[in-house]
Parts: C-alpha cells; structure tokens; sequence
C-alpha cells in the first residue's frame, strides 16, 4: 500500500496499519485488500473507482487518536469492498457501480457497524465507540463535513 504525505502523516497511517494488523488481522486484510493508496488530503473520502483503490484522508481524521484513524480506515475499505465485490459479480465489467451499492445511508451505517467492530478491537475508547453508536447514517450527505 502506498501513502503520500507529510512525513509525520505517512508514519502516522503505518502506526494505524501496524495496530489493524495485530488486533485485527481479518479485518486487515480486507483493508490491503481494497485500498491501494492512502493520501493526505483536505477530506477523507473513498474513490474506490480509482486505479488503485485511493482513501483520501485529512489531518483532523488521522490525527484524532490512533484507533480512530485506524478504525477510519477500516470503514472506508468496507465502502471499497462493497464496490469491488459488485463489480466482480457483473459479468459485463464495463458496467458502472450504481452509487447505492457502496454508499448512501444504509451503507453507511453498515460501514459505521464494521468500524465498531474493528474499533472494539483494536482498544478505542469507550467513547469514540459511543460516538460511532449514535450515527444515524447520513453524515456522508453533508457537504465539506469530515469527522
């Protein structure tokens, strides 16, 4: 996997790697599996369609604790999972990912619910975990919002 950034960014996410792999490991390999490139970036977003697969992700996200960043990063590898895996059941691969496959409100709390998972296992806080429990899903639709 690739990251591009700061240097404190870059040895930040290996931290984040490092911490999914030990107290994570399936769920690890779901994440080099369906991201490619981490990029230090204004938002945090997934692209998904990108070659490879790239997350964007802000310094306020990253650097919040590092099992938020690790488990943020969980949570957009589920969204690039659920595109990936539609497109691998088409038989005709030039087919477009339909947006409701990989994100929107029902995805979304589906995402939040595999990143509790990771986040109970990788030791977060009784409180990002409580955050993470009262989404209801439709963060994503506002704009400019990065959590």
């Amino acid at each position: 996997m690739q990251i591009i950034g700061g240097e404190d960014f870059i040895n930040w996410i290996k931290k984040s790697l490092l911490l999914l792999k030990i107290k994570s490991e399936n769920e690890y390999c779901i994440i080099i599996s369906y991201i490619g490139e981490i990029r230090e970036w204004y938002r945090s977003g997934m692209e998904p369609y990108k070659s490879p697969p790239l997350l964007n992700l802000s310094r306020k996200t990253a650097f919040k604790s590092l099992t938020w960043c690790a488990s943020s990063i969980a949570h957009d590898a589920y969204h690039s999972k659920l595109y990936h895996e539609y497109l691998s059941n088409q038989k005709e691969k030039k087919l477009q990912v339909p947006d409701n496959v990989w994100m929107g409100t029902e995805i979304e709390l589906e995402c939040i619910e595999f990143q509790i998972k990771v986040s109970k296992k990788i030791g977060a806080t009784r409180e990002e975990i409580k955050y993470l429990k009262s989404l209801d899903g439709t963060h994503w639709s506002i704009p400019d919002r990065d959590y």
